[in-house]
């Protein structure tokens, strides 16, 4: 009896499995049959818009569509354009040119100049275009000596004045480290470049010697042999020899100015400092009127050969 049971009761679960499983295959079917109906409807939606958009941006003549579905459905062979977008480089191009500034301050400046020069090198440090430095002293690496300036762009005469001139550097005001600083960028040197100085006026030049530089003109003075007679007491003497050795000025060595006209080619001429030296003596001991270092610097000044007499 028992047994019997049992058989009745698995025809049943077997029945009842046969039953649930044709349910879930008619469930699947039906699910299936709607998805692909579904699929039907979004496909004619998205067929729709894309013909709508092609009414509103019709093919270009050159594409020779050849109907409608070509034009309303994109092909999938075609490609469409690669846009690259390229970052601003952070270094600069081997190309590009770099500029060198290298500043030398007036002692007058002090302390301020000194600060005003070091936030600008601050300011620009990352700069790729510019490369900032403030030296100590003068070499021939100097780009830019700034001084304070009077109301008329004028400056005092010191030796860093005229090695400026002499070597056709930029003579700037120190208004444009401030206002470089201010800007955040190396402004135009031109409006700040001094006229001239405070004993020989605005003479223009810095601007005169800046520019025979750049177009590579010969020196000032050159083409001058001289033999320097005693002491100079108008700069170090030192100083005073770079200075001409700057403007074109051979300076010869040897002490004995007689033989020193016989072995030269070019005039020898003395030079002196008139505050050291009576020039109607050397000329009287010498039988030449020497020129004067004075004579050199107003030449420098002014930018120009003066007359020597």
């Amino acid at each position: 009896m028992a047994l019997f049971n049992e058989g009745e009761s698995a025809s049943e679960n077997c029945e009842t499995t046969l039953l649930c499983s044709g349910k879930e295959e008619s469930s699947n079917s039906n699910a299936r049959q709607n998805f692909a109906k579904r699929e039907i409807v979004d496909g004619d939606v998205k067929r729709d818009k894309l013909c709508k958009v092609a009414e509103r941006n019709p093919p270009r003549p050159d594409l020779h569509p050849d109907s409608m579905d070509s034009a309303c459905v994109p092909s999938t062979q075609e490609k469409s354009p690669l846009i690259v977008i390229r970052r601003p480089s952070l270094t600069s191009s081997p190309n590009t040119p770099v500029k060198v500034v290298n500043v030398l301050l007036s002692g007058m400046l002090g302390k301020t100049g000194s600060r005003e020069a070091f936030q600008l090198r601050k300011s620009i440090r990352g700069s790729c275009s510019v490369q900032f430095r403030v030296l100590t002293q003068y070499t021939d690496a100097v780009t830019h000596l700034i001084f304070p300036h009077n109301p008329d762009m004028t400056c005092a005469r010191t030796a860093k004045y005229f090695r400026g001139v002499a070597g056709g550097k930029w003579v700037l005001s120190n208004q444009w480290l401030v206002q470089s600083y201010q800007n955040k960028e190396l402004l135009n040197e031109e409006p700040f470049e001094m006229q001239g100085d405070t004993e020989s006026g605005r003479t223009g030049a810095p601007r005169a010697a800046r520019l025979a530089r750049a177009m590579k003109q010969p020196p000032l003075l050159a083409g001058f042999s001289v033999h320097l007679l005693g002491d100079i007491k108008i700069l170090p003497k030192e100083h005073f020899s770079q200075l001409l050795e700057q403007v074109g000025v051979n300076i010869l060595p040897h002490s004995d100015f007689s033989q020193l006209s016989c072995k030269t080619q070019t005039p020898v001429q003395l030079l002196v400092d008139a505050d050291v030296m009576d020039v109607k003596q050397v000329k009287k001991n010498h039988g030449q009127t020497p020129i004067t270092a004075q004579w050199v610097m107003e030449c420098i000044a002014s930018y120009r050969v003066l007359p020597t007499d």
